[in-house]
């Protein structure tokens, strides 16, 4: 089956119409049976005795004096002598140009049909109208068209030819368009290539191949969307352990978080107990300390009681002693004393005897002087082993004077 062509203008036209320009205005827009459209209108000549003429609003009036442009004129009723011409009307709006290129080859030659459309504007009526003209503007049109289009078609595979529909090839082909005709006073403001046709049997091939491909596509979606959904119900269920396992690490921080409150609460607590028990101690110690201090100030105030009890007790049994010493010494003098006295008289006495016998027995004189001289000299020895001996008197000086001949 083939596909149906789209009805366009395949042609614009230069046409003639009324000198009555507000009647031929209805002329553009209007596309003849043949395909063509009228671009520029030729006006024919005014009726004899005219004196005005009057240009419509939506239209460029080229007007001539004696075959002389007399410029712009505005849109309205003017004045106008009888040697004043309207030569060519043009339309201000954007015309559209449809054209279809066919047996245009591709890279793999398959030939194909490209239909383009093109939107234009006359941007300078007296230029378009004196240098190139509504039938030179369509042959040229054409002629621009087909060798764009072919140029784009023949780098293209007739796989990828549909492509050519994108903005990219119409975009390209725009710019083509206005660089030929930049001179002639015409801007193309758009272009679009609206649809382009293979040959049936490729045609129908290619779109078995399209069906496939789609159902393959369709297919590989289908399989994307399991493969996702799968994946879509691990992601949850990895979700939900990832949340799981977060709420008992959120539990185990909490729980982390509390236990060091308790301890921090506990060490607070242990802390305290700590400072009390060391106020507690230091209290108790100060107390004891106080208590030893008092019980030394007691002891010493007893060992000083003690000491001066033991000092006078000392100092009485000493005084005692001495008292005793020196009655015992004085009891020992009064004895030596009377010993003494005792031992002079026994002296005395042997003296006497001694010179009773040396009367009697002169030969004894000697030994018995010796034996008298011996037992005074044992008397006076052991007088002086006593410790202390008061000697006062006559009798003393002569036991002195006694001792030193003795000693002498």
């Amino acid at each position: 089956m083939s596909q149906q062509k789209q009805v366009s203008v395949s042609r614009v036209i230069q046409q003639n119409c009324s000198s009555d320009l507000q009647q031929a205005l209805g002329l553009f827009g209007n596309i003849n049976q043949d395909g063509s459209l009228p671009i520029v209108l030729t006006p024919n000549s005014r009726p004899f005795g005219k004196a005005w003429i009057t240009i419509p609003s939506g239209v460029t009036a080229v007007v001539t004096s004696k075959g002389k442009d007399v410029g712009d004129i505005a849109p309205g009723t003017h004045f106008a002598p009888p040697y004043w011409r309207v030569m060519y009307i043009v339309p201000n709006q954007a015309c559209t140009y449809n054209y279809d290129v066919v047996s245009s080859p591709t890279q793999d030659n398959v030939m194909v049909e490209v239909d383009v459309t093109l939107v234009f504007r006359i941007s300078d009526a007296r230029t378009f109208c004196y240098s190139l003209g509504a039938q030179k503007f369509d042959e040229m049109l054409k002629a621009v068209c087909e060798e764009a289009i072919r140029s784009m078609v023949r780098i293209v595979d007739h796989k990828d030819v549909y492509e050519l529909r994108g903005s990219g090839a119409a975009d390209e082909l725009l710019n083509v368009v206005n660089e030929k005709f930049k001179t002639f006073g015409i801007t193309f403001v758009n272009s679009t290539i609206t649809n382009v046709l293979l040959p049936e049997d490729v045609a129908e091939s290619l779109q078995d191949i399209t069906v496939l491909n789609q159902k393959m596509n369709e297919e590989e979606k289908t399989q994307e969307f399991n493969l996702k959904k799968i994946k879509d119900t691990h992601e949850m269920k990895l979700q939900d352990l990832k949340l799981q396992m977060q709420r008992k690490l959120q539990d185990l921080e909490a729980e982390k978080q509390r236990i060091v409150i308790e301890m921090d609460v506990k060490k607070a607590e242990a802390n305290k107990e700590k400072e009390l028990s060391i106020i507690k101690a230091q209290q108790k110690a100060s107390v004891a300390l106080k208590e030893i201090e008092a019980e030394l100030e007691n002891e010493r105030i007893q060992a000083e009681t003690e000491k001066e009890f033991i000092v006078k007790e000392a100092q009485r049994i000493s005084n005692k002693k001495r008292l005793e010493s020196e009655a015992q010494c004085q009891r020992d003098i009064l004895q030596a004393e009377a010993h003494l006295q005792q031992q002079i008289k026994d002296s005395e006495a042997l003296k006497l005897q001694a010179e009773a016998e040396a009367q009697a027995a002169s030969g004894l004189s000697a030994i018995r002087e010796f034996e008298l001289q011996t037992i005074l000299n044992q008397n006076l020895s052991n007088l002086a082993r006593k410790n202390r001996i008061l000697i006062n008197g006559e009798d003393g000086d002569h036991l002195i004077h006694s001792l030193t001949n003795f000693n002498n």
